[in-house]
């Protein structure tokens, strides 16, 4: 390591590592971050960890009875012990981590190829990367997996290839965090048990062995959770094996193969040129090309990084028959083997001409950087249903309930999605609203009880001020909007009524 960590590379490094993350958190201080119903759940069950109360099962996955592991809580656990007073902390600390990975890219991209300029090209452009800064300030758990995944198959290379045995402990180690991330993600055991059996004979039984107990330790939870449990995800599997995914079940395989195109143009679309979803399909057909002739022309096919990228790159196939591959985020991690097979393209095409090598990379980073400016500028992030959940713009509707109640007691009704659970608003209220204001609203809604965020107190008799919040009605079917106005008719009338970007705020005033 010591033969190319020069003093000029590490402050080439430390220099993309902070640019990254100055990107990342471009509009973190204009709270143009999203929270919702996942965000405001996770931070009631870290506060009950930080009051004594340890978890060992993880987050609900996409199929009754599995779920993802429990780390995404514990690593939440920091920021929220250490900065109480912010909802704005636990993006900041998801960034940093995902800034991280700009330094492995570039010792994945260097161990593959031994070309600086490509591995220095590769951290760039993930410097700049549109995907990179949407994973990064998603506060949900596949955001980890933006740096396990590379990490899994920089351990994989340097373990097979380079001899180094550590790295088959971190391997399945690393493996096992991803799933932690994601329970889907153990997809990429498939390319992985692949590369080992092709490499076979220069690894050791002892080796593989070492790299098995790793996945274990990684997905100990999960085990742990399983058998505490009574096994739920074998109902979970059971479901998913057997077609209960009846929108998959009803794909045929030419459905799938065109939705695993879309979702493979999708990780080098906005990783490499969001701007233009025509430029990224050419960009995804015309590097895989580049990528299986230059395979065919290797010497040693079976341990060549040609190989191993396209392996790495291909990775969420495996999911055709669950359906998985019409989940958005289901190639988490993958868009760092895109910004590498990118990176030696560019740097093989600089040797030909510098010109069009020096203008392709320009041209790369600005329609990246155009982007983030766009989209960032209104809201955090694709991954979000529904983009007016914006901290910014909940706390201007929550600052509208206080300013107008002009100091007096007041109770709150909402309108959400999941439909009726007061989950994200208690949150606020209690993480923004009292420590702003110094108290807090009543409840008149429906009964909360058992549901996260039941601390609001019922509304007192001779509480006069209500207010009904309705969010965004994406997601939430219109008929029960409409009820709930005729619920809330019956005991209060409008008395004003204020639009925060789709956030819909009535002031009333009690009638009976």
């Amino acid at each position: 390591m010591k033969k190319f960590v020069s003093s000029k590379t590490t402050l080439i490094l430390i220099s993309l590592f902070i640019l990254g993350f100055f990107i990342r958190n471009l509009y973190t201080n204009k709270f143009a971050v999203n929270f919702m119903f996942d965000q405001a759940r996770d931070l009631f069950v870290v506060k009950e960890i930080i009051n004594g109360d340890f978890k060992i099962q993880g987050l609900p996955a996409n199929a009754p009875g599995l779920y993802h592991g429990v780390l995404f809580l514990y690593f939440l656990l920091i920021p929220y012990l250490v900065w109480d007073s912010s909802l704005t902390a636990p993006f900041v600390w998801l960034s940093l981590f995902s800034s991280f990975t700009i330094i492995i890219i570039y010792f994945l991209c260097f161990y593959l190829t031994r070309d600086r300029r490509a591995s220095f090209l590769s951290s760039l452009l993930f410097t700049f990367s549109f995907e990179a800064s949407q994973y990064a300030l998603w506060l949900s758990n596949p955001a980890m997996a933006v740096w396990f995944v590379p990490l899994t198959y920089l351990s994989l290379w340097l373990w097979t290839i380079k001899s180094k045995r550590i790295f088959s402990f971190l391997t399945g180690l690393f493996l096992g965090l991803s799933v932690q991330s994601d329970l889907f993600l153990i997809y990429h055991l498939f390319p992985i048990i692949i590369w080992i059996f092709l490499n076979r004979n220069s690894l050791k039984l002892k080796e593989i062995l070492k790299s098995i107990f790793g996945l274990v330790v990684g997905v100990s939870t999960l085990i742990i959770s399983e058998i505490k449990f009574g096994f739920q995800g074998i109902h979970g599997l059971e479901y998913l094996l057997t077609g209960g995914d009846k929108i998959a079940s009803s794909k045929t395989f030419f459905d799938f193969v065109e939705i695993y195109f879309n979702q493979l143009t999708n990780v080098f679309n906005l990783n490499l040129f969001p701007i233009s979803l025509a430029v990224g399909k050419l960009i995804t057909v015309s590097l895989i090309l580049f990528l299986l002739l230059s395979l065919a022309k290797a010497k040693k096919k079976k341990s060549s990084y040609q190989l191993f990228l396209f392996l790495f790159l291909t990775s969420h196939i495996w999911l055709f028959y669950l359906g998985g591959l019409m989940t958005p985020y289901i190639a988490v991690g993958i868009g760092s083997a895109a910004c590498i097979l990118m990176a030696i393209f560019l740097s093989k095409l600089y040797l030909k001409s510098k010109i069009l090598s020096l203008l392709l990379t320009g041209l790369i980073i600005f329609s990246n950087i155009r982007t983030v400016v766009n989209k960032n500028g209104s809201g955090q992030t694709i991954f979000a249903v529904r983009q007016q959940m914006l901290l910014s713009n909940l706390f201007q509707a929550i600052d509208y309930t206080y300013t107008t109640a002009e100091g007096k007691s007041f109770s709150i009704n909402t309108v959400t999605a999941p439909l009726w659970l007061n989950t994200t608003w208690s949150a606020l209220y209690n993480q923004y609203g009292y420590k702003k204001y110094g108290y807090l609203p009543y409840w008149h809604g429906k009964d909360q009880v058992g549901y996260w965020g039941d601390n609001l107190e019922k509304t007192p008799r001779d509480t006069k001020i209500y207010y009904l919040i309705i969010e965004p009605s994406g997601g939430i079917p219109l008929k029960y909007i409409k009820e709930s106005m005729d619920e809330e008719n019956s005991r209060s009338k409008v008395l004003e009524q204020k639009v925060f970007d789709g956030i819909i705020i009535q002031k009333r005033i009690k009638i009976r």
